[in-house]
């Protein structure tokens, strides 16, 4: 049964911003997959902490196939916090954001990002 809290907004041109932790992205997935199928759709930014990249493997593929074929893919942006290894900063074609150095918090992985951080003042403090 669908909880009438846990919903997209239903103007699909504001923008989304969305947080999970490893599996608990399961959800926003299909929240993204309606997104990119929705040329006029707003902003879209997913923050995704998983402990291991290889533990995300699965799903990056899924998001890369969705987005690379969508119309709407060009507003969403994905930021990958890897919490128990060191990476270099990744990008995948653009969409995927890996940071360089493990981060506990998200507000830490946010205060390290400085693109993110950009983008989530700009869509969430009003002018």
């Amino acid at each position: 049964q669908s909880n009438p809290s846990f919903h997209p907004p239903s103007d699909a041109s504001k923008p989304l911003v969305m947080i999970a932790a490893s599996s608990g992205v399961s959800p926003f997935m299909a929240f993204i997959q309606e997104r990119c199928a929705n040329k006029n759709a707003g902003e879209t930014i997913l923050l995704w902490s998983i402990p291991y990249i290889k533990e995300g493997m699965h799903i990056l593929k899924d998001l890369e196939h969705m987005l690379e074929r969508a119309p709407g893919g060009d507003k969403i942006s994905i930021f990958i916090n890897i919490t128990r290894e060191s990476t270099s900063p990744v990008f995948i074609d653009g969409k995927f954001t890996l940071v360089s150095r493990p981060c506990q918090r998200v507000t830490e992985y946010i205060e390290r990002n400085v693109n993110l951080r950009r983008r989530l003042h700009d869509l969430l403090v009003p002018e």
